[in-house]
């Protein structure tokens, strides 16, 4: 049989709960993590073209053929390189400027007899030859270490056949806290890549504080909630905490704060820490008859009040900027 079709809404989760429909498309969550993807019912055979419109919050764009085969874009530990690992010749790396994030991409991977020819965007990547024509399997696409995909699209060209029922591991509702968690920090520090590096000081008429404040806030907030309350110390110098508390406003600050990038990366590492002493540990008890699950319940919703508050004032200036 021949299918030229949308598959995305047949695709089926390897772990359940860990993705969810939306308006854009089909979201699909990973916490630290390269084992959740969506794949389908049936197994193709070669030749079979797939094809996804897709974008990431943050890296890792993961399409899969057969028992093997894997294409990978925005990889983790190289996000300027596209590894295509092939079920017969092991991995192909080839050096590709890494896909806008939270932007539509359209990957492409086509696997003939005798070749495979991935493209980007309609642009050529790679071409690798070899002995195909025998690979057979089901086909998906996932995300992996704390990236978060939409998948606005998910199309396949080829022959099917039928397969056994895909058995379905349930995500544990600490692995959605965690996760959710990761995916939010994650949206955090794509916000931050978007601000123009000129306007993150600017205090808007109407507003008694700036982005670089609320950045700041975000990461005292997380680190003076948490570690110490695990009789740990706090992560970040303690200059943070003087300058970042709640009371205190960039008006009233009587040195220069810490670069905003230096912020960002206490941001992803705070994220990654986090997320590690949280596995497995959410419920034991711990300061004040508090646990981690508790903590992160309430600090969630804080860091995204000061999401929406920094979106207020890049808006706010923006207009600003238009009226003048």
């Amino acid at each position: 049989m021949t299918l030229q079709n949308e598959i995305m809404w047949d695709l089926v989760e390897s772990h359940t709960g860990l993705s969810r429909k939306s308006e854009e498309g089909l979201v699909l969550y990973a916490g630290q993590t390269d084992n959740q993807k969506m794949l389908s019912e049936v197994s193709y055979v070669v030749p079979i073209k797939m094809e996804a419109v897709v974008k990431t919050d943050s890296t890792n764009i993961r399409l899969y053929f057969a028992q093997k085969g894997r294409l990978i874009f925005n990889w983790d530990s190289n996000q300027d390189e596209v590894r295509l690992h092939s079920p017969i010749k092991g991995y192909t790396a080839v050096n590709f400027e890494r896909l806008s994030v939270n932007e539509w991409a359209k990957i492409t991977w086509i696997v003939n007899p005798d070749h495979m020819i991935v493209r980007a965007n309609d642009k050529e990547v790679c071409k690798v030859t070899g002995a195909f024509r025998d690979l057979t399997g089901r086909v998906g696409i996932g995300p992996a270490w704390g990236s978060q995909l939409v998948v606005k699209s998910f199309r396949v060209n080829g022959e099917y056949r039928k397969a056994r029922k895909l058995p379905q591991k349930v995500a544990s509702y600490d692995e959605q806290i965690i996760t959710e968690f990761i995916t939010l920090r994650n949206q955090t520090l794509s916000l931050m890549d978007r601000i123009p590096e000129n306007i993150s000081d600017i205090i808007p008429e109407g507003f008694d504080s700036n982005i670089h404040y609320h950045f700041g806030f975000i990461l005292v907030a997380w680190d003076h909630g948490i570690f110490p309350k695990l009789k740990q110390n706090y992560r970040v110098p303690i200059k943070y905490h003087r300058m970042f508390p709640i009371r205190l406003k960039p008006k009233d600050w009587k040195e220069a704060p810490p670069g905003m990038l230096e912020i960002r990366k206490h941001l992803e590492k705070q994220r990654d820490e986090i997320a590690t002493i949280s596995s497995g540990q959410l419920d034991v008890l711990i300061k004040h008859k508090q646990t981690l699950r508790r903590l992160l319940k309430y600090f969630m919703p804080l860091e995204r009040s000061h999401c929406l508050m920094i979106n207020d004032i890049m808006n706010s200036i923006s207009n600003g900027v238009d009226k003048g």
